[in-house]
Formats: C-alpha cells, structure tokens, sequence
C-alpha cells in the first residue's frame, strides 16, 4: 500500500489539488480499501484506474478527504464536563479580567454540528441561570460545500440523534422528517471557509486577530502526518491566549499529552497549556 500510494501521489494531487503527503497513510489506505470493497474490486488498482477514469467516484473520492462526518453531542461527557465545570469557571475569568466577549472558535466545523452544540449549551445556560454574557463562535472549514450546509441549518435523524431531548425541543423544528435549527442558534456562529494549512494567515480572517477562550479541535488531528499535525497544531496555540481550553477527543488525547498539555477533568479531552495561568479546573 505504502509503494501504491507513493506512485500515485502526483495524480492524485494533480486531480484534487490537494497535497496528499499530508494526510495520514493510515487514514488514505482505509478510503482506499473501503471504496475498493464498496465496488466489489478484487484490487486497489482496479479501483485506483476506476478512480481515474470516473467523474462521480473523483468527488465521492475527494468528499472522504474532506472529513465531512459529525453529529451533535459527538462526545458527551466533553460537553458535560464544559458545560458544568469549565463554563463556570470561564465566566469567572472573565469576570475578573473584564473581558467582554467569550470567543471561541470551531477549527474544523464541518456541516455545524459542533459550533451550534456548543451554542445550545450557552444559550442553555444563560436561561437555567437567568444570566446573560457575551460569547461568539467563529466556526471554519476547509470545504466550501460544508460551510454552505453549515449555514443552511438543516439536518436528518443521525445527525441530531444524541441530541437531550429538552434541548431538542428548544432548537430544532421538524419539518418532513427534518430537522431544522433555529435562528437563535444560527445567529451566534460565523461560518467561513479557511485552511489551517495556509501558511499565510494565522487566524481566520473573521475574527480580525484570534484571542480564543476556547477552540474545538475534536476529531481533526488524527487524519493527518505528524508534519502536518504540528504545523495545525501551532496554528492553534497562536490563536488561544494562556489560559484557552481546548476541546479535542479521544484520538487526540495522547498527541496534546506528548506537548505536555494538561487534562483539565479525567478523560474529558479538554485540554490547557502547561503552566497556565488558571489551575482551579484542576481540583474537580
């Protein structure tokens, strides 16, 4: 597979326009070896020249590059665990730093479902509280076509699935059998098209200057090199400030570990930087 995907490299990249180096082998090699078995092939190379000669698979090809897969609520207890204990705390901080605007960005959003699960926590909590604070989320993808069905609002039955019920009943309306967000959560996100890998731009150009109190990363780095990985990684950093919180999952938990990031509640893959200036998440 390693030879295979060497010596295709140039064409692929010529096709897509994409440099394929980037990715992780691991991550390519399951595409490959999925399509190829979806199409009943009995090779990758029979696939490969299928992949050459076959306009719709180029796009079915190039969709699974963009990693466009995500739910609502993906992990749980990650928002549990901001919702009732980081949160807090947050607020807090902004409170004694007279801070006006919680700003939190969204890496790699997808079709929204993370930025807008992150927004119905906050609305949610500013009515269980009777409290209202200032928050905007700034959510990015490298697709354009994710970023359009971001801003559409519209989502079938899988995606919405892990979704409580309260909150299902506070921001969705179904229509045919689906589900559609309202305009109080579409209101709080941004939505643009960025590439993490642009070596000329450090934040995304909406938010003017980056500063985040939280950035989602979950789910993101794992499909890429190490280079690459720590290019994106570096990216972030520049973007937080020292006391960020960094949202990840459990495939990124051991990469934020070997930077000697600090795990601010066990297993929560919510992450700060080492010597951080705020610890008192810690004693939870």
């Amino acid at each position: 597979m390693e030879k295979h995907l060497l010596s295709k490299e140039k064409y692929i990249q010529q096709i897509f326009k994409v440099n394929i180096e980037r990715y992780d082998r691991n991550f390519l090699s399951k595409i490959i070896s999925k399509r190829t078995l979806e199409l009943n092939y009995t090779t990758e190379k029979q696939y490969y020249n299928f992949l050459i000669e076959n306009d719709d698979e180029k796009k079915i090809f190039q969709d699974l590059l963009n990693i466009g897969y995500s739910i609502f609520y993906r992990n749980r207890f990650t928002f549990q665990v901001f919702e009732y204990i980081i949160l807090p705390q947050l607020l807090l901080n902004q409170k004694i730093n007279s801070k006006k605007q919680i700003r939190i960005w969204s890496t790699a959003c997808a079709s929204g479902q993370e930025p807008y699960t992150l927004a119905m926590i906050l609305e949610n909590f500013m009515l269980s509280n009777n409290c209202k604070f200032n928050y905007h989320i700034f959510a990015t993808d490298y697709c354009q076509s994710h970023i359009e069905s971001a801003q559409n609002g519209i989502y079938c039955f899988q995606h919405i699935k892990n979704v409580p019920l309260f909150q299902f009943n506070k921001w969705f309306k179904e229509v045919d059998d689906k589900y559609f967000i309202v305009d109080q959560i579409k209101d709080q996100v941004s939505f643009s098209n960025f590439d993490l890998l642009d070596i000329d731009t450090i934040s995304p150009p909406d938010s003017i200057f980056g500063d985040f109190d939280i950035i989602m990363c979950s789910n993101l780095l794992y499909y890429y090199n190490n280079e690459t990985r720590n290019k994106i990684f570096s990216k972030l950093i520049a973007c937080g400030n020292n006391s960020s919180y960094y949202l990840t999952s459990e495939v990124e938990r051991d990469y934020f570990f070997q930077k000697n990031f600090v795990e601010v509640y066990s297993q929560s893959a919510i992450f700060q930087k080492p010597n951080h200036s705020n610890h008192e998440t810690e004693k939870y």
